[in-house]
């Protein structure tokens, strides 16, 4: 089962997560990558106070799901692997990627 993160987040303040890439979580556990600090507005905060989360990331699969339009950098910088967005995202998604496969289901902002 891929790595599955729920957006539960009900806030205006922009959210970033490049550090949500496949060849980033493989080897964590959902406790590890729940306690990761993604950028919400100019504070580091944990991905768990973001996203609900299930599954595993070893198979180098990471879906989003929930309406993300305030999530940016989605797979920015990603080499491997495969995300698959379920829902609409914010910018940069992709950015500086070199590898791997991002595939949406909804809408992205600009900078894709």
């Amino acid at each position: 089962m891929p790595l599955e993160l729920h957006y539960t987040a009900n806030t205006t303040v922009p959210v970033e997560v490049p550090e949500l890439i496949p060849e980033r979580l493989g080897n964590l556990s959902l406790e590890e990558i729940a306690r990761i600090r993604i950028l919400h507005g100019n504070r580091r905060e944990p991905v768990g106070e973001f996203f609900r989360l299930q599954g595993s990331a070893q198979d180098g699969e990471v879906y989003f799901f929930g309406n993300l339009q305030g999530v940016h950098w989605i797979g920015a910088q990603m080499t491997q692997g495969r995300i698959v967005i379920h829902g609409s995202a914010g910018r940069h998604v992709g950015s500086q990627m070199r590898g791997g496969e991002i595939h949406v289901h909804g809408d992205v902002d600009g900078w894709a």
